[in-house]
């Protein structure tokens, strides 16, 4: 997506903080929502509800309306899914959530692990320290922490920061000396379910990207519709306008809520989602109605 397509919006129910793999913390990420013009917030941090209730006071102080909301990681036609689920604290679906979190933190130690016991200097402890505990970062932290830590080992001595990527296929991909397999996760109409059962409202998140990937999707949505699925992901950094009409069309055909959501966690991550509130074109015309609607939903 191009920044240059991206205009601000006084709605965005789609924002990341340090609780997972984003910039800031959450106090500093509503203000940085409030100062854009944001008036309507959800800080979705992938399978973590951690920063809720402070996002929510810091947000809330600055006269905004916060909607809770986190970005649980599904499986779906074979291919890892986002389905944002909003307006819940309930615990059981916090604890199933936690369940989600804990799997892939396991995967994240066992990764580096791997990498030590291949006589990389490099610590679990070492890397808590880094990126903080409890949390599951931006793998690029730990391709940077381990490219740091190699330097002198002739097998990793070429690579720069500039090259993480190639680090990450040489050694990381499936096939390569440091795979780890990634955890199971629960499938995208189990989630759905978990969001229902605890009064939540399912969206399935920058759905455009995958409808592209896998054609049979598109004609799978009528399903988890069926399941309880409430809306999709429409206006978004992922999306070109051209997606954006084609989710809004699905969202016409089959009854479904479009949200929108910058997904901005900070420029190290996605560096064209330069701050928050800003999606293709501005986003809806009434922005705050479609909230209404998506929590009635």
């Amino acid at each position: 997506m191009s920044a240059g397509l991206l205009r601000p919006a006084t709605v965005d129910l789609h924002l990341h903080s340090r609780a997972s793999d984003g910039d800031h913390t959450p106090e500093e990420l509503a203000r940085r929502a409030a100062s854009a013009g944001v008036t309507v917030a959800a800080c979705t941090d992938h399978d973590t509800l951690a920063s809720a209730d402070a996002f929510r006071t810091a947000f809330e102080a600055l006269g905004g309306r916060c909607v809770t909301g986190c970005e649980v990681t599904t499986s779906w036609l074979g291919r890892e899914t986002h389905l944002l689920v909003y307006g819940t604290l309930d615990p059981d679906f916090v604890r199933r959530v936690r369940r989600v979190h804990d799997d892939h933190l396991a995967c994240l130690r066992q990764r580096v692990e791997a990498a030590r016991d291949i006589g990389v200097p490099v610590s679990w402890e070492e890397t808590e320290a880094l990126v903080g505990a409890d949390r599951i970062p931006y793998f690029g932290e730990i391709l940077r922490l381990v490219q740091r830590k190699a330097a002198a080992d002739e097998r990793f001595a070429h690579y720069t920061p500039d090259t993480l990527l190639d680090l990450q296929r040489d050694w990381f991909e499936e096939g390569r000396p440091l795979y780890v397999p990634d955890p199971e996760r629960p499938s995208l109409p189990e989630v759905i379910g978990w969001a229902r059962a605890a009064r939540g409202v399912p969206v399935l998140a920058h759905p455009a990207r995958l409808l592209g990937q896998v054609p049979e999707s598109a004609d799978a949505l009528p399903g988890l519709r069926d399941a309880g699925l409430a809306g999709l992901e429409a206006w978004t950094t992922w999306h070109s306008p051209a997606e954006v009409r084609t989710v809004l069309d699905l969202c016409s055909r089959l009854g479904l809520v479009p949200t929108q959501g910058s997904d901005f966690h900070g420029t190290r991550i996605k560096p064209w989602a330069t701050g928050p509130g800003l999606v293709p074109d501005g986003g809806a015309s009434d922005p705050q109605a479609l909230v209404d609607v998506l929590l009635a939903a």
